[in-house]
């Protein structure tokens, strides 16, 4: 599974997931967040309240490895003027 700086924006701000409507809204696909769920990525909680009339809602969580994995994915690449080998950058 391919994932990207994209992907990352909707879990970045929330250890305790969002709603799948949250999620779906905010452009991830609902094709991503089940493969994330298959590849145990992340965790689909699914919960019931009661606002006149039952709403059934779903949280999707990242786990370890979907951070870990997403980490890998955002990282950001350095231009090679600013690495730091400890050398002056050659123009």
């Amino acid at each position: 599974m391919t994932l990207n700086g994209e992907h990352h924006r909707p879990f970045a701000r929330s250890p305790k997931g969002h709603t799948k409507t949250f999620m779906l809204l905010h452009g991830c696909k609902r094709q991503l967040l089940d493969r994330l769920v298959r590849a145990k990525l992340a965790t689909a909680s699914t919960y019931r309240v009661e606002r006149g009339r039952q709403i059934e809602i779903t949280r999707i969580k990242l786990t370890e490895a979907g951070r870990a994995t997403l980490s890998k994915a955002i990282r950001p690449v350095v231009p090679q003027r600013f690495r730091y080998d400890g050398k002056p950058p050659e123009d």
